[in-house]
């Protein structure tokens, strides 16, 4: 053994089955062992005093050095480009002050041998190459390492035969890097425009373990033409999804990244037997996310129950959840289901303290609720027990307003005007930029409720012919700035009868303190109707707008 600084127990040291490299903090080389000499005397005949760079093809001593932290990476040995995996590890002294980094070294084919003939590595490696080279779909398997391990003919059509754009490239990069960051599996788009049509590539990468150890990422792309029928479909299944309130997370429009976050929120909250909170302004759409997370979510074949606290007299409310005898309350109707209970800042504090005590105790050993619930104000002391706010605060859901959320306006503005258009059988293709620029700078207090409803108010009797919406169309919405709310000036008969039917709704819902049955009967119509005419103007059932 080569030496400049002694190694303590050098007879162990030099019987390792690999090599031992010591650095100096200088990058250079003042130790190596018996193996270590072997491999490296071949490439230069001095050793000691050295650089490592002169050696290795990629050294990460600088990385280590400055980190303090170990490293494991493949690399190659200079001139013979022989594969290594070389173990980077911080070199302490007795004070713990850093002298170098302590590289262990051994040639990739016994390492890789060693796996295979003490595991089922091989095995695996078969199967996948077998299944991924007779998939349709391109396919390319990654070590932990983000080393390419295995990619089919697929793959290589995409990347090299379709001469993949640097943008693609780029795109299939950050798809596998956040994959490995976060351990879990991450779909990302691609949209290129060929020949007039769009093509879209779906680029999806998802970590494998085998025995709960990660053994490396698979990651698949495939390319889809956007069919126009195929959307039309898909917006038709949307509108008889929102007819139904039958949601699914993806109805919920938009690509920003407040609203990923709470999608994502979602996914993982979605199979949750702890209570669930939502926060959102009125219109965000608090209730879609409550019944999408029960449509994804293992309780999709029990019941879901929706509660406002405000549609039920205080004096009423325990009677309405907990039944005056057995199996007659809400709670034993919705077991095993979900109840979605909103406006919670209406609670009675007796209620909370009978709801919290079942949430802790009776629900955890027979019924299985999962609830669910929300608030279209912040939630405080003055409304709610500090023990109820820290159960329902321990998962917690926040939708943005469409306000925080701009860049996704005019996503969610072409898809409201595509349901329109199959509900009224129009042909509307697109909105005037005069129009999308006031849209932008309009606050939208009731957010994408007020959206829909200004958007229907604007297609009701245009001709089949129209095919772009312009200010024409919204003559109520002519002078908004960000502090002004929506001025209606009705243009047509209907128009002006819809525009005074929901301005007295309103009127009567706000003296009667948001009572239905009360409200029903002043207007001399049924509570199933006041229902109707309230989701017809889009007056959210528990708002105060």
């Amino acid at each position: 053994m080569r030496t400049n600084t002694n190694f303590n127990h050098i007879d162990i040291i030099n019987h390792l089955p690999f090599a031992i490299i010591l650095i100096d903090t200088n990058e250079c080389i003042i130790n190596v062992n018996q193996l270590g000499d072997h491999l490296l005397s071949e490439l230069h005949p001095s050793i000691t005093g050295q650089p490592i760079h002169r050696f290795l093809d990629t050294s990460y001593v600088t990385t280590v050095l400055q980190s303090r932290q170990s490293l494991t990476k493949v690399t190659y040995l200079n001139k013979t480009n022989k594969k290594m995996l070389v173990h980077y590890i911080p070199f302490l002294d007795e004070q713990k002050k850093l002298i170098g980094v302590l590289l262990m070294m051994q040639p990739y084919d016994q390492f890789y041998h060693k796996v295979i003939t003490h595991t089922d590595y091989s095995l695996y490696q078969e199967v996948l190459k077998v299944l991924a080279t007779h998939s349709q779909q391109a396919i390319r398997f990654l070590f932990p390492n983000q080393e390419e391990w295995f990619v089919n003919d697929q793959w290589h059509h995409f990347i090299h035969m379709q001469k993949a754009s640097d943008e693609l490239c780029a795109t299939i990069v950050k798809n596998i890097d956040q994959s490995m960051q976060y351990r879990r599996e991450k779909k990302s788009y691609f949209t290129v425009k060929r020949h007039g049509k769009k093509a879209i590539y779906i680029i999806n990468a998802k970590p494998v373990f085998i025995k709960g150890r990660l053994i490396g990422f698979v990651q698949t792309m495939e390319q889809k033409l956007e069919n126009t029928q195929n959307n039309e479909l898909e917006i038709a299944r949307q509108v008889i999804r929102h007819l139904e309130k039958n949601y699914q997370l993806d109805d919920m429009i938009g690509q920003s990244l407040e609203l990923n976050v709470v999608k994502e929120q979602a996914k993982l909250y979605k199979n949750l037997t702890e209570p669930i909170f939502i926060e959102g302004e009125i219109g965000t759409g608090k209730f879609m996310l409550a019944k999408a997370m029960h449509s994804e979510g293992v309780r999709r074949i029990y019941p879901f129950y929706h509660l406002n606290v405000k549609e039920v007299p205080l004096n009423s409310l325990e009677s309405v959840l907990f039944g005056h005898k057995t199996d007659s309350g809400l709670l034993h109707k919705v077991k095993n289901g979900t109840l979605y209970v909103e406006e919670i800042n209406f609670l009675s504090k007796e209620t909370q303290e009978k709801l919290f005590d079942f949430i802790q105790g009776e629900n955890e050993k027979s019924f299985n609720i999962q609830f669910i619930f929300s608030s279209a104000t912040p939630v405080t002391n003055k409304h709610l027990t500090d023990k109820f706010q820290d159960l329902i605060n321990r998962y917690k859901l926040k939708i943005p307003p469409l306000r925080e959320r701009k860049s996704d306006l005019k996503m969610i503005a072409f898809h409201k005007l595509k349901c329109l258009n199959i509900r009224y059988h129009l042909a509307i293709e697109n909105i005037d930029e005069e129009v999308m620029r006031r849209f932008t700078d309009y606050d939208w207090p009731k957010n994408i409720a007020e959206l829909e409803w200004i958007l229907e108010q604007a297609v009701k009797g245009i001709g089949m012919n129209v095919r772009i919406l312009t200010l024409d169309h919204f003559p109520h919405f002519q002078q908004v700035n960000k502090h002004t709310q929506t001025i209606f000036k009705p243009k047509t008969l209907q128009q002006a009868m819809d525009y005074f039917e929901r301005n007295y709704l309103l009127e009567i819902l706000k003296k009667n303190n948001y009572h239905k049955t009360k409200s029903a009967k002043e207007l001399g119509i049924s509570i199933r109707n006041l229902y109707y005419k309230m989701d017809k103007f889009h007056i959210d059932r528990g708002s105060k707008s």
